[in-house]
């Protein structure tokens, strides 16, 4: 990049998060290299990672298949690189899970900790940006060489990152009418927006112009659990549905169930209803040593028990909720069996300009007297 390079405007919106950056790009591409106008809906293509990428390293391969926008990649185009997933997290079935901190055999019954978090972010939220030299098929050779490392691992613990091209405009106006959106996140690939802009960003409308909302981390579906007049089982983590609800997705793993829709809104700034919810089947357990119950794995929420609410996911900087009481929580026994709300991320609240993280999911609640809407 040469000292007269333009003034550059790097948008950036993750579920969860906005950011805008003004000021020269740290890699240059071809400025304004794509059609200028009113960029509306989807605009970035996604691929997911394959393979691991190393400190380093010059070349990629596109993962299949492609999402999002129908562009293909092509020599000069930018490319973002984000690592989504990959947090570690202890598994123990007591209030060391999740962080690790606490005493061994230390339970809901016998302590107050609500045990969330994780040990290690490891590469989770890593991103660069890096300009596309040659390409052959799906064969991708760019510079500069990357400074991170990303790994994938669909397995638990859980391992994704995504690559993303941004279209490169000379100028654009955005209207809130039909904003940016995100794609959704399919558990591989989404939950982001990216643009850049040599010239100018006009704005137009008073709604938001780049919209990532519900089309990040995904929530629990709520799972059958034993009657709420029963004590039932007080846990961190489970492999059976049958002790309560399923916790959410995030920075340290997918559940095997997770809502999917995005379509719903608020009553009330606190209920999400869907008249069309939807869900989805993985097929197997996503978290090591289960997805049931009230552990919060990182920043996603735990799982509720015996009919109540689950916890919130965590965020960027700030804890997520605990779930409520059973419908009758007024007995004591059942007073407490809501799931326990995510981490913030990063734990110790100090914003990490080098990383960005989606929001965690929510865990479920479990269901009284009926079957789960199970994909």
């Amino acid at each position: 990049m040469t000292s007269n390079s333009p003034l550059k405007a790097f948008v950036l919106a993750i579920a969860g998060l906005f950011i805008a950056f003004n000021g020269h790009a740290q890699t240059c591409a071809a400025p304004g290299k794509d059609a200028p106008g009113s960029p509306s809906g989807i605009v970035n293509t996604y691929y997911p990672g394959s393979g691991s990428l190393a400190i380093g390293a010059t070349s990629l391969t596109l993962g299949t298949p492609a999402s999002g926008a129908a562009d293909t990649v092509a020599v000069n185009d930018l490319l973002l690189v984000i690592q989504m997933q990959g947090a570690s997290i202890n598994t123990n079935d007591d209030e060391r899970y999740g962080d690790g901190t606490g005493t061994a055999g230390n339970t809901p019954i016998t302590t107050i900790s609500q045990a969330n978090g994780y040990t290690a972010l490891n590469q989770t939220g890593l991103y660069e940006y890096v300009r596309v030299t040659q390409i052959a098929g799906s064969a991708v050779t760019f510079t500069p060489a990357l400074t991170n490392a990303y790994v994938q691992n669909t397995a638990a613990p859980r391992r994704t990152f995504q690559v993303i091209r941004v279209p490169q405009y000379p100028g654009i106006t955005l209207n809130s009418a039909s904003p940016l959106l995100a794609l959704p996140w399919s558990g591989l690939v989404g939950g982001v927006v990216a643009i850049d802009v040599a010239g100018a960003i006009a704005t137009s409308g008073a709604g938001p112009h780049v919209d990532a909302s519900n089309r990040g981390f995904r929530g629990g579906v709520h799972q059958t659990a034993p009657n709420s007049n029963i004590p039932g089982n007080f846990l961190y983590r489970s492999t059976n549905y049958n002790d309560g609800g399923s916790k959410g997705e995030g920075i340290a793993g997918t559940p095997r169930y997770v809502q999917t829709s995005i379509a719903g809104g608020y009553n009330s700034g606190t209920t999400f209803n869907d008249a069309n919810a939807t869900s989805l089947d993985n097929g197997a357990t996503g978290y090591t040593n289960g997805d049931a119950m009230r552990g919060a794995p990182a920043n996603a929420g735990g799982g509720g028990n015996s009919h109540n609410a689950a916890g919130g996911g965590g965020g960027n900087g700030g804890e997520g909720g605990s779930g409520g009481q059973t419908y009758n929580g007024d007995t004591p026994s059942l007073a407490d069996r809501g799931g326990y709300g995510g981490s913030r991320t990063p734990q110790d609240g100090a914003l990490l300009a080098s990383r960005i993280f989606m929001g965690g999911g929510g865990g479920s609640g479990s269901m009284n007297n009926s079957t789960p809407p199970r994909a």
